[in-house]
Parts: structure tokens; sequence; C-alpha cells
């Protein structure tokens, strides 16, 4: 589906059950137009159905409805738009695979369609057949994706979290995997939060810092090597500002500026200038004082108070950026013209943004996750999408998402899980559009999913759920992004 600058809808591709909207059930290869008298401003696709909004705000749906999804009343295919609930204005949609949600010009959210796993949240697994409102959920200000594990916190300062939870990544005392979000330590209010491998950090609202999951190579910081299915006070002395989980490691900055690292450091990803983990908290170039820090697999970058940029640790793919493919165990300072603004670092590739909002990828490049159009690595910087400036970068296991100045969202890399989020599994070495209709304002790539929340507080997620991190209810791979949580 697409809609153009003039507002006209247009459709093509499978249309088995109608899905296309043009009154026949014939597929097409080439753009159809659909219903040339009407302008629309919205668009959602899902599996077999089709949503969309008017330019006066009206839903209209058409193709599959075996389970409702429609919104109709009735289980009958449609091959023409049909108009949903014609007494209210519509502002969001969202096609799911068989079931619907969409928010009206109120912020009220109704949902209709399949409900066999739970996916309408109205507490029951019935099928819906007519739009229900459903009891409003919070809204979401930060998101973090681990490994296959996510984390959020709501706007009310609560902290979620939900997926696998083999090493008690999650928080909750256990270690049971789930497919919903579970509130993890409710007395305490949280500011920040970032999801390792199988691990997690958070920073409460009065700058303590905690950590719970694996905790293999020291980690979670507290002088053991013993994992916690629940939150551990780390560094109790200090306030912190700001955090980031790796692989196997952590790095935090305090309230002072000061750099902190610990955990595994076989690759000198510490920054110690040794290779011998820690299981406490090490300070890390005494010298300067720090703004940013983005802990990758076993490679650390981080931004000094000039907006300088520093790389250590494992370089097997050109990660650090310095030319060269040497481990480094002491901070190196990369492309010293530059001032930077934001960095992500992940398994073997590197993104940053620098301070005129250019963005720059650096590192393996298999999967095209530099986004240059290649497949081969590069020990250097190298400038993606020079027409556009960015406000926010992500980088995941092997796809990197991008935000821009425009809020508009951009996915590139490998693709095998559908984390792009393009409705499809092919993988792309340049960015594409996500979701263009919408505007975001945050996003976190894990090692296989992603998550992304609009301009209207609305979380989204895709790509990967064999561990249920997407919190859908279910446990399949999505192409496209799913709403997960609504904001109003």
């Amino acid at each position: 589906l697409a809609i153009d600058s003039d507002g006209k809808l247009w459709a093509w591709g499978y249309n088995y059950a109608g899905q296309l909207g043009d009154g026949t059930n014939t597929e097409s290869n080439i753009p159809i137009q659909i219903k040339p008298d009407a302008d629309f401003s919205q668009i959602s696709a899902g599996d077999g159905h089709s949503l969309a909004i008017d330019s006066d705000g009206k839903l209209w749906a058409w193709g599959s409805n075996s389970d409702g999804r429609l919104g109709n009343g009735f289980n009958t295919d449609s091959n023409i738009p049909i108009q949903i609930k014609p007494d209210a204005d519509f502002s969001h949609i969202s096609a799911g695979v068989y079931h619907t949600l969409a928010i009206d010009s109120d912020g009220k959210l109704w949902a209709w369609g399949n409900n066999s796993h739970g996916q309408i949240g109205d507490g029951t697994t019935s099928y819906i057949f007519t739009p229900k409102q459903i009891k409003p959920n919070s809204d979401y200000v930060q998101i973090s994706a681990g490994n296959s594990h996510t984390l959020a916190i709501d706007s009310k300062g609560k902290l979620w979290a939900w997926g696998s939870n083999w090493n008690g990544q999650l928080g909750n005392g256990s270690n049971n995997s789930s497919s919903t979000p579970i509130q993890i330590k409710p007395d305490a209010d949280f500011s920040q939060i970032s999801a390792g491998s199988s691990h997690s950090l958070a920073i409460d609202s009065k700058g303590k810092l905690w950590a719970w999951g694996g905790n293999y190579a020291g980690q979670l910081g507290d002088g053991s090597n013993n994992s916690s299915s629940t939150p551990i006070q780390i560094k109790p002395d200090a306030d912190f500002s700001q955090i980031s989980a790796g692989g196997g490691h952590s790095l935090a900055i305090d309230s002072d500026g000061k750099l902190w690292a610990w955990g595994s450091n076989s690759d000198g990803q510490l920054g110690d200038g040794s290779n011998t983990e820690s299981n406490i908290p090490i300070q890390i170039k005494s010298d300067l004082d720090f703004s940013q820090i983005s802990a990758g697999d076993a490679h650390s970058l981080a931004i000094d108070s000039d907006g300088k940029l520093w790389a250590w640790g494992y370089n097997g793919y050109g990660q650090l950026g310095n030319s060269s493919y040497t481990d480094s165990n002491i901070p190196i300072k990369i492309k010293p013209d530059a001032d930077f603004s934001q960095i992500s670092a992940v398994n073997g590739h590197s993104l940053a943004i620098d301070s005129d909002g250019k963005l720059w990828a650096w590192g393996i490049n298999d999967a095209g996750q530099l986004g240059n159009g290649s497949n081969d690595r590069s020990s250097t910087p190298i400038q993606i999408k020079p027409d556009a400036d960015f406000s926010q970068i992500s980088a995941g296991g092997s796809h990197s998402l991008a935000i821009d100045s425009k809020g508009k969202l951009w996915a590139w890399g490998y693709n095998g899980f559908g984390q792009l989020g393009d409705g499809s599994n092919n993988r792309s070495s340049t960015p594409i559009q996500i979701k263009p209709d919408a505007d975001f304002s945050h996003i976190s790539a894990g090692g296989g999913h992603s998550l992304a929340i609009d301009s209207d507080e609305n979380l989204w997620a895709w790509g990967l759920n064999m561990n249920g991190q997407l919190a859908d209810s279910e446990n399949i791979n999505k192409l496209s992004p799913v709403l997960i949580k609504s904001g109003f």
C-alpha cells in the first residue's frame, strides 16, 4: 500500500482475499489506484487485509475477514473498502496479522479480530467482530532491546521487562521468559535502562545504578560472578548519569562525568590497559570527563566532554575506526577533525552522528549493516546517506536503525528475521525508510529485533520473536512494525 503526495491511495501484490481493494481478487504487479474519490492520510497492511484513514479521519478496511479483522460485524471477505465505525474519527491504525488496532481522535484505543492469544487485550480469547474499546495502557518514554529481551520505562518512571529470561535478565526473581511486560522493582522510579546480551542495567530517579542477569564475566559489577534474577545496587557511593550494557561488559558515566568499566576484558574492551576481566567498576582515562558511552559485544565507544570520539577493545572487523584491524586495550581517538554527539556500538560495527547531524559507520559489513551500498568492511568511518541529517542511531546484531532530523525512521543490514521492518526478509546495504506514515522519537536495535517509539508515544516492535521479545503475546517473527502499547 502507498499514499502519494496528492493523498491518493495505491495498492499492488497478492489479492486472494481482495486485500488490494480494487473490486477483484486478481493480483497485480503494478500499483492500482484504490477509491479514487477520496484522499488518504494513513495506511496499514496486515497479512491479508488492509486499513486506511481518509483525509476526514474516516476508517476503511478491506480484504480477508475470516476472523473478524475488518471490524464490520461479519466474517466475509471484501474486495472493496468498507467504512468501519462511521460514528468516530480516527488518527492511528495498525493491521496485525489477524487482528486490528486503531486510536480514535479522542485518544481511545479500539481492537478487533483474532484473539486466540489475547492480543485484543480485553481479558478474553474470544474473537471480536466489531471494534471494542480497550482499557488505556501506559505511555512509554524509553526502551532498550537486548539480545532477546526488552526493557522499557513508562511515563511514570516504572520499569517493565519481557522476552527471554534464562539468565534472570528480566529481573523479576525468576528464570521464566515472558511474552507480556512484567513490572520490575515497583518500589523505584527509573530514568535510564540498557539491555545487554544477557544482563541488564538501570539508573533510578535518584541516580543509583542497578544490575541483574548473567554475570559469567563480572558484568554486573557486584564483586562476584554469580548471576542474579533481581536488581543489585552497584557502587552505592556514586550517582550515575549514563549506562551501556555490552555483550559481556558494562560501561557507566557517573554524575561527575567520570567513566567506569567492568566485566569481560579478553579483547581490551574495558580500556584499562590490560586484558583481565573485572567484577567491580574500574575508572577509565581519569584525565577526561565523558558525556556519552556505548558498549558493543567486545568493543567500546565514548564521547568526551569536548565532543571527541574514543574507541577501544576488539578490532577484528575495523570497528574501532582507526584504520587498522588491531585490538586496543586503551582508548584511541577516532576522526580527530570532527566532534560527535551520539554513538552506538554493537557486535562488529559502529555508528556515530557528528555535531552537524551527519551519520558515519565503520566495521563489519557482511550484511550491509554499514549502509554504504556495499558489503566491504571498513576500518575508517564512512558517511552514510549524505543528503540527510540524523538525530538518533542504534546498531543491532547485524542491522542498523536511524532517525533523521524530520523524525523519519530508516533501517538497513541483515533482515533474516524481519528486523528491518519493511515487510520482507531481504537484507539491504542502503537505508530503507520504515513506516513512512509515522514520525519517531526513540529506537533500539537488538540482536534480531527492533523497537521504536513514535511521536505519539506508541511503542512498536518487529523482527525476531522466538523468546517473546516483541511482547505481542505470540512467538512469531514479524516483518513489519507491530503496535505493542499505545500512548494516549
